[in-house]
C-alpha cells in the first residue's frame, strides 16, 4: 500500500478534537490560560506522543485528583485514535486527536491571488473567496484542472473536526478552615471574574467553531464539594449565555472518577455528540450535491479542432468526478456504507469515462497520473465496502471489471502488456487487493470456502492476453465454477502480484536491451527498483499464507517454495536459494514429481557450480542423468560434465548419492527382475535375470568400476568388475548365489567377484543372469544394485531400487538368445519368489458307513499313514459347522466330547510306512439333513539336520467330511374318533372341582405303524408307549411284548393299535386348536453289525402327530319316525344341545311352511338361553297330506349370541363371521319374524339318517341348514 496516499485508502471516521488536557490542564488555571509552546505544524498537541504518556502516567502518583482525571482521559481518548485500513466496527465511534486548546483550523476559504482564475460558474465572480484546494484557486495544487488531492481527505481527517470538545477547570474558593467558619464575601466577587474570563475563553472559541459549523462542547472539571454548591447552576447557566453556548450537549462538569465510570462518561459523551458531527458532514453533502447539480450531467463536447492543451481549465466531467467523491467521503464519515459505495463507482465511472478520451486526459501527464491513482483507490474502495457487506462475489467482480477496463486503456496509451510499466500497475493492484485481504482476513473476516477441485494446470501455464487474472496461478479450481469470480485468500493475490512483478523485470530487460537512448525517464525510475527483492517479499507472504491454510493445499505451498528458490537464484542468492531447493526436492523426490523435479535440480545444480560446491554438484548431476525429463542431449551434456568433474577435480570426501536412477514410466530406462518360476522348494536354485536399460544418452561414458547385486542384505552381494578384455555380452551369468550358514552384512563380504564388460552401448540392455539357492523357506528377492565409479580418489555408488514399486510395469520377460525367444512370464509379481518346504506325504482316510441315524453314536474311524521318507508328528483338528436346523449335535474323539471344535488330537511320531488309527463318535440330533465336519492335519517332520532359529517344517492339510443322516424309524397313524354316549354331570356338579375326577368325552382308537427308513439292518430291542392325560383303556402292545429284540431290514414295519379315552379337560384343551397328542413311543435299537455291539444302544422317542377332534359346538337331533300314514299325525321332536363348554347360546327356531304337510307346534320362537352343557326339546305333531318319499319341514336353528371385542365392539361368535342367518317370516304366511341379526347356524341332524358335519363345513350362510334335507316315507294306508 505504500504506492498509494495512505489517506485515500484508510477507513473513516467523524474527527472528534479533544482539547484542555494538557500538563497544566489539571492545575488550577490562571486568569489567562497558558499556551502550550510545543504545538506542531498540523496542530497536534506534543503531549500526545506515547512518550510522554507514558512519562505523564508514571508521575501522576503523588499529585492532585485532577491530575488523576487529566492523565486518564488523555490515555482513554488516545486510545480511541482511529484511521486504519480496515474497520469493521460499526458502532458509533470517533476518531480522535488531541490538540491544545489554541489549536488554528486551517483557511476555509482565501481570495485568489491571480486575476486570470476562472469562475465557478457563469454568475460567479472571478474574485471571489474559494478554497486554498480548489481547483479555481491559482495558489492551490489543483490548479487549473485537477480533480481531487490526497491532502483535501487530510484536512477532513487530522485538520478540521467535526466536534471540538473542550475540557477546562472551574474555579473554586478555597475551602473553609472550619465548618463553623463562615466564607469569605470577597470570594463571590473572585467567582464571578473567574466566571467572566472562562466564558470569554469558551466565547472565543465558538467563534472559530461556529464559523464552520462544528459543535463545541466544554466539559468542565470541578471536585466533588463543588456538585454540592447550590450556586453551581446559576454559575453553569451564566457560563452558557455568555459563552453563547448551544442548548443541548454543550456543557458538562465532570469530578474525578475512577477508571471504569470515566470510560462509561466517556462512551455517553460520543452517543450525544454523535448526532452533531453527523449532522456536520450532511451538511457538507447537501453543499456538495448543491454544486455537483448544477452542471449537466451528460459528456461536455470540446470544441473543433481542440486537442491536449496543458492547462485547460477543469472540465464537466471531473466537476462531477470531483463532487462524487467528497460525497463518498462524507458518507463514509457518517458511516453508510452503502450510499458511500454508490458515489465512489459513480466517481469510479465518471474517471473510466473520462479515461476514454485522450483529449480530456492525455497520457503520461501529471494529471493523468493523478487520476490513475485515484481511480485505483477508488476501485479499492469499493472492494473494501462489497467486503465490509460480505458480498464476495461483488468483491472479486468489480476487481476483475476493474483491472479488465484498465487494461483496455493501457493499450490505447501505449503501455500494453509488452511494456514494464503496465506489469508495475498490474502488481500495485494485486498486492493492493492481498494486502486488502489480508487485513480483512487478520480482523475475523472468513471468506467462502470452495470445494470440489478439478486437476491443475501445468506449472509452466502462461498468462493470459487480459492481464495477470487469478487462472494463471496453480490453485484448486472448483469444478463448474469460473475461478475469476470466485473469491480466494490474500495468498493467492500475493502470488499473482509477485507474477506480475517477475513480468515486470522481463519486460524491463527487454526495454533496456532495446533502449538506443537512456534518458527515459521511466527507465531511469524503473532502475532504482529492486525487482527481485520485490518478487521475494510477495512470494514469501503468499507461501506464509498458503501454509496457513486449513484446507490442503501442500501443492500449492511447494510451488511456492520453488518460486521462492528460483527468485533466489535469479537474484544471485545461491547460499541462500540451496536451502530451498533441498527442502522441495525432498518431497518431489518421494512423490516423483519429475515436471517440478527438473527445474529444481538445474537451478540447484547451477547454484552449487556458482558456488564452487563440487561434491554438491556431482549428486545433482547425476539425478539429472536419471530423471526421465531429461531430454537425451542434455543427458550426454551432463554425464561428460560428470566425468571432467570426477577426472580433474579432488573428492574431499566419501560421500553416497541416494537417489533412484530408474522410474516407473513405459519411457526407456527401465530395471525388471523376473524370476522362472514364483515358488520353489527348500535347496532349489530359484533362476531370476535381472535386466537394465539405461535412459537415451546415458552410461555410455560414464566410467563404472563394478556394480553389487544385493538379493539379502544379511548375506554377501554378488559382485561384478569390469574388464576391457571381456566380451561385450548382452547376457552375463551370474552362477549360483547361496545363503550362507551364519549371516553375513554385507560390508563383511569380499571384493573379489566375476570379470564382465560393464559398457553399455546405445539401446542396448545387459541382462544378469543366475539363481540363488536357499536352505530355508524365505521370500527371494532382489533388493538393490549398486553402481560404483571409481576415478582417481573419488569412489561414487549409484544405487537403483529394485522394489516393487520402482520397477517396470511392462509384461515380465524371460530373455533367451536373442529377443526374439523371449519367454513372457505371467505371474502376477514375476520380480518375487517363495522358497518352501516340501509338502509332506501322508494318507488321510475315513472309514464309515453312511448314512448316519439321527440320535445314534456314528462311528467315524480316522486313518493316517505316513509316507514321507521323514519321521511325522500329526495331530488333528476336527471343527464342526453348525447344523441348517440350528440343533446341537455332538462330537466325541479320545474322551473329549464337542459341540463344535475338538483341537490338539495327536496321532503320535509315525515313522516311514507307519500308520495310526482313531475313531470320531458323531452324536446327531434335530431333523435329518448333512452334517459337516472339517479336518485338519497339522504334520511336522522330525529331521535330525538343525532349522535355523525360528524356523519349523510344519505343514497344515485340510480335509471336508460330509456325513449324510437320516431318521432311523418313521411313524403313521390312523385315528379313528367317537363320543361316549354317557350323561354329562350337571353343569352345578361338584365332581367337576375334584381334580381326580376322569369324566370320558370322546374315544380315540389309532392303527399305528412304526417302519425301518435306513438301508442297513437294524435290531429293535425294546418299544413302549407312554399316555399321560389321557386313559389308555386298550393297546395292542402288550400281547408283543415277547416279539423283541427283533430285526428290521430296510422299509419293514410294526404294527399295533391303541385305544384311550379323553376326558373332559383334556378335550377342553383339544377344543381350542390342533395339539400333539400326549402319548410317545419309545423305540430302543441299534445296528446288527458286530462292530456295532460294543456301541451303546439308542433311544428314538416318537411324538404321535397331531390330533384333530371334532370340535364340540351346539347341535340340534331331530326325531321322527322313518314312516307314517297319510292323514295320520305323528310326533317329531327336536332337541338342542349347547356341548360348549364356557358359552351360552341365544337360539332362535324357525321353521318353514309346507304343503306336504300340517304342522302343530312353535314355528317363530326364541328359545330359553342355553346353559354350556344343557339342551332344550321342542315338540311337533305333523300330518302329511302327500303320500311317498316326502321332504320335511325346513327346520332353521340359529345361534344369535354375541362376543365382545377389544374396542367394546361386538363380534361374531367362535366360528361366525356370516350375517343374515337370523330368521325372517316364514314363506307362505305365518307371524311376524323376530328382528333380523346377526347370527350362526346350527346344524340339523336327523337321528338314524344324517352323518355329523363338522362346525367347519357348514355354510356361511343361513341356508347352509339344508344342506341335508329331511325326508320321510309316508304310506298311502
Amino acid at each position: 500500500m505504500n504506492s498509494y496516499p495512505i489517506e485515500l485508502l484508510i477507513q473513516h471516521a467523524p474527527l472528534l478534537f479533544v482539547a484542555g488536557l494538557g500538563d497544566n490542564a489539571g492545575s488550577p488555571p490562571p486568569g489567562t490560560p497558558s499556551v502550550n509552546a510545543n504545538g506542531n505544524a498540523n496542530g497536534l498537541d506534543a503531549a500526545t506522543t506515547p512518550t510522554h504518556e507514558r512519562r505523564a502516567s508514571m508521575n501522576i502518583e503523588g499529585r492532585d485528583p485532577f491530575a488523576v482525571l487529566t492523565s486518564r482521559l488523555r490515555n482513554s481518548f488516545a486510545s480511541r485514535r482511529r484511521g486504519a485500513i480496515w474497520d469493521l466496527n460499526k458502532s458509533r465511534h470517533f476518531n480522535v486527536v488531541l490538540v491544545d486548546k489554541t489549536v488554528k483550523f486551517p483557511p476555509r476559504k482565501v481570495i485568489p491571488t491571480s486575476a486570470n482564475s476562472q469562475a465557478d460558474g457563469p454568475s460567479t465572480h472571478n474574485q471571489s473567496p474559494r478554497s486554498p484546494l480548489s481547483p479555481l484557486n491559482p495558489s492551490s495544487p489543483l490548479y487549473p484542472d485537477g480533480m481531487i488531492a490526497p491532502i483535501w481527505v487530510r484536512k477532513h481527517i487530522e485538520l478540521v473536526p467535526c466536534v471540538f470538545l473542550l475540557f477546562m477547570r472551574l474555579w473554586e474558593a478555597p475551602p473553609p478552615a472550619s465548618p463553623l467558619e463562615a466564607s469569605n464575601p470577597s470570594d463571590r466577587d473572585d467567582e464571578r471574574k473567574r466566571d467572566t474570563e472562562l466564558a470569554a475563553e469558551i466565547g472565543a472559541r465558538k467563534k472559530t467553531t461556529a464559523e464552520r459549523g462544528m459543535k463545541l462542547t466544554v466539559v468542565l472539571m470541578a471536585s466533588r464539594r463543588m456538585l454540592d454548591d447550590p450556586n453551581l447552576d446559576t454559575r453553569l447557566s451564566f457560563i452558557r449565555r455568555q459563552s453563547g453556548l448551544d442548548a443541548r450537549a454543550s456543557l458538562y462538569v465532570l469530578s474525578p472518577l475512577s477508571a471504569a465510570e470515566l470510560n462509561d462518561f466517556i462512551e455517553s459523551l460520543q452517543e450525544a455528540l454523535w448526532e452533531p458531527a453527523i449532522e456536520y458532514y450532511s451538511s457538507h453533502s447537501k453543499r456538495v450535491r448543491k454544486k455537483k447539480n448544477r452542471f449537466p450531467q451528460q459528456a461536455t463536447p470540446l470544441p473543433p479542432g481542440s486537442g491536449p492543451i496543458i492547462g485547460r481549465p477543469l472540465r464537466n466531467e471531473g466537476w462531477i468526478v470531483r463532487y462524487e467523491y467528497k460525497m463518498a467521503t462524507f458518507a463514509e464519515f457518517r458511516l453508510e456504507p452503502e450510499l458511500a459505495r454508490k458515489h465512489y463507482e459513480d466517481c469510479w465511472e465518471a474517471l473510466v469515462e473520462m479515461f476514454s478520451s485522450n483529449s480530456m486526459l492525455p497520457p503520461r501527464t501529471k494529471r493523468w497520473a493523478e487520476a490513475r491513482v485515484l481511480a485505483d483507490s477508488v476501485s479499492f474502495k469499493i472492494c473494501k465496502l462489497h467486503l465490509y457487506q460480505s458480498e464476495f462475489s461483488r468483491t472479486v467482480a468489480h476487481f476483475n471489471r476493474h483491472m479488465r477496463r484498465m487494461s483496455e486503456l493501457s493499450f490505447s496509451w501505449g503501455i500494453g502488456e509488452d511494456s514494464f510499466e503496465y506489469w508495475s500497475w498490474a502488481g500495485r493492484q494485486y498486492r493492493l487487493f492481498a494486502e486488502l485481504l489480508d487485513y480483512a482476513t487478520r480482523a475475523g473476516l472468513e471468506l467462502p470456502p470452495i470445494t470440489g477441485f478439478a486437476p491443475r494446470p501445468s506449472p509452466g501455464s502462461q498468462l493470459p492476453n487480459h492481464g495477470p487474472s487469478p487462472s494463471l496461478i496453480d490453485a484448486n479450481i472448483p469444478f463448474g465454477v469460473n475461478p475469476t469470480a470466485s473469491l480466494q485468500h490474500a495468498g493467492y493475490y500475493y502470488f499473482a502480484a509477485a507474477r506480475c512483478i517477475q513480468q515486470r523485470h522481463q519486460k524491463y530487460l527487454e526495454a533496456t536491451a532495446h533502449e538506443v537512448s537512456s534518458s527515459s525517464p521511466a527507465l531511469a525510475n524503473e532502475r532504482k527498483i529492486d525487482h527481485q527483492a520485490i518478487v521475494l517479499e510477495l512470494f514469501s507472504k503468499a507461501y506464509e499464507i498458503f501454509k496457513a491454510q486449513k484446507a490442503p493445499s501442500d501443492r500449492i505451498t511447494f510451488h511456492m517454495a520453488y518460486r521462492i528458490a528460483e527468485t533466489y537464484f535469479n537474484a544471485g542468492k545461491y547460499d541462500l536459494g540451496v536451502k530451498f531447493f533441498e527442502r522441495i526436492a525432498r518431497t518431489f523426490r518421494r512423490e516423483r514429481w519429475d515436471a517440478m523435479l527438473h527445474p529444481t535440480l538445474s537451478m540447484w545444480c547451477e547454484s552449487a557450480r556458482q558456488s564452487g560446491d563440487v561434491e554438491g554438484t556431482v549428486p545433482l548431476l547425476l539425478e539429472l542423468i536419471g530423471l526421465e525429463s531429461t531430454s537425451s542431449e542434455d543427458r550426454t551434456s551432463y554425464e561428460e560434465e560428470l566425468v571432467e568433474i570426477i577426472k580433474v577435480s579432488k573428492s574431499v570426501s566419501m560421500f553416497e548419492y541416494s537417489r533412484y536412477l530408474v522410474v516407473t514410466s513405459a519411457l526407456p530406462g527401465t530395471a525388471s527382475v523376473v524370476f522362472w518360476q514364483n515358488e520353489v522348494f527348500v535347496d532349489e536354485p530359484a533362476a531370476f535375470q535381472l535386466c537394465l536399460t539405461p535412459l537415451p544418452g546415458s552410461l555410455r561414458s560414464l566410467p563404472i568400476s563394478s556394480i553389487k547385486i544385493f538379493w539379502d542384505e544379511n548375506e554377501p552381494p554378488a559382485i561384478l568388475n569390469h574388464s576391457d578384455e571381456a566380451s561385450n555380452s548382452e547376457v552375463i551369468p551370474l552362477g549360483v548365489l547361496e545363503s550362507s550358514v551364519a549371516p553375513v552384512r554385507s560390508e563383511e563380504a569380499s571384493d573379489t567377484g566375476l570379470d564382465a564388460s560393464l559398457r553399455w552401448e546405445e539401446g542396448k540392455s545387459k541382462v544378469f543372469a543366475g539363481s540363488i539357492v536357499s536352505h530355508a523357506p524365505r521370500r527371494l528377492e532382489l533388493a538393490r544394485v549398486l553402481l560404483l565409479v571409481k576415478q582417481r580418489e573419488w569412489e561414487i555408488e549409484i544405487p537403483i531400487s529394485l522394489s516393487g514399486e520402482t520397477l517396470s510395469t511392462a509384461v515380465a520377460k524371460w530373455a533367451g538368445s536373442s529377443s526374439s525367444t523371449a519367454v513372457p512370464i505371467t505371474s502376477p509379481e514375476p520380480y518375487l519368489c517363495s522358497v518352501v518346504f516340501r509338502p509332506h506325504q501322508f494318507s488321510f482316510r475315513l472309514e464309515h458307513a453312511q448314512p448316519a441315524f439321527v440320535g445314534e453314536r456314528y462311528p467315524i474311524d480316522v486313518v493316517i499313514t505316513n509316507l514321507d521318507d521323514n519321521e511325522l508328528q500329526l495331530d488333528l483338528d476336527v471343527l464342526m459347522q453348525p447344523a441348517e436346523d440350528e440343533s446341537v449335535n455332538e462330537m466325541t474323539m479320545n474322551d473329549t466330547t464337542s459341540t463344535s471344535l475338538i483341537k490338539g488330537i495327536s496321532f503320535g511320531r509315525l515313522k516311514p510306512g507307519e500308520n495310526a488309527r482313531q475313531t470320531l463318535f458323531l452324536l446327531s440330533s434335530g431333523s435329518a439333513g448333512d452334517r459337516v465336519l472339517d479336518f485338519s492335519i497339522q504334520s511336522q517332520a522330525i529331521s535330525s539336520e538343525e532349522l535355523p532359529e525360528g524356523v519349523e517344517n510344519i505343514n497344515e492339510t485340510l480335509h471336508t467330511l460330509v456325513v449324510k443322516t437320516a431318521a432311523p424309524l418313521k411313524l403313521s397313524v390312523e385315528p379313528v374318533y367317537s363320543r361316549i354316549a354317557k350323561s354329562d354331570p350337571g353343569l352345578f356338579d361338584m365332581r367337576r372341582f375334584d381334580e381326580e375326577f376322569f369324566h370320558p368325552r370322546y374315544k380315540l382308537e389309532m392303527a399305528v405303524e412304526v417302519e425301518s427308513c435306513g438301508p442297513w439292518e437294524t435290531i429293535i430291542e425294546s418299544l413302549q408307549l407312554a399316555v399321560s392325560g389321557v386313559r389308555l383303556a386298550h393297546s395292542s402292545l402288550s400281547s408283543t411284548s415277547g416279539d423283541f429284540p427283533c430285526s428290521f431290514q430296510a422299509n419293514d414295519s410294526f404294527s399295533f393299535s391303541i385305544e384311550v379315552e379323553i376326558s373332559e379337560a383334556a378335550a377342553e384343551d383339544l377344543d381350542q386348536d390342533s395339539l400333539t397328542f400326549p402319548a410317545q413311543i419309545q423305540v430302543v435299537w441299534r445296528r446288527s453289525s458286530s462292530s456295532a455291539a460294543a456301541i451303546p444302544s439308542a433311544t428314538t422317542v416318537l411324538s404321535i402327530p397331531s390330533l384333530h377332534p371334532p370340535r364340540e359346538d351346539i347341535i340340534a337331533l331331530l326325531s321322527c319316525p322313518p314312516s307314517a300314514l297319510l292323514h295320520e299325525a305323528f310326533a317329531l321332536t327336536l332337541v338342542i344341545h349347547n356341548r360348549q363348554r364356557s358359552r351360552t347360546a341365544d337360539v332362535y327356531l324357525d321353521v318353514d311352511s309346507s304343503e306336504a304337510f300340517v304342522l302343530a307346534g312353535p314355528r317363530h320362537a326364541r328359545l330359553t338361553t342355553l346353559l354350556p352343557g344343557t339342551s332344550e326339546e321342542v315338540r311337533y305333531r305333523l300330518m302329511p297330506l302327500l303320500t311317498g318319499v316326502v321332504k320335511l319341514p325346513n327346520f332353521r336353528v340359529v345361534d344369535r349370541r354375541k362376543q365382545l371385542g377389544f374396542a367394546g365392539t361386538e363380534l361374531p361368535a367362535e366360528g361366525e363371521g356370516v350375517t343374515g342367518g337370523a330368521p325372517g317370516s316364514a314363506p307362505g304366511g305365518g307371524g311376524p319374524a323376530e328382528p333380523q341379526d346377526i347370527g350362526r347356524p346350527i346344524q340339523v341332524v336327523m337321528v338314524g339318517q344324517d352323518v355329523i358335519l363338522l362346525p367347519d363345513s357348514v355354510g356361511s350362510e343361513s341356508e347352509g341348514a339344508e344342506l341335508s334335507p329331511h325326508t320321510i316315507f309316508v304310506h298311502p294306508y
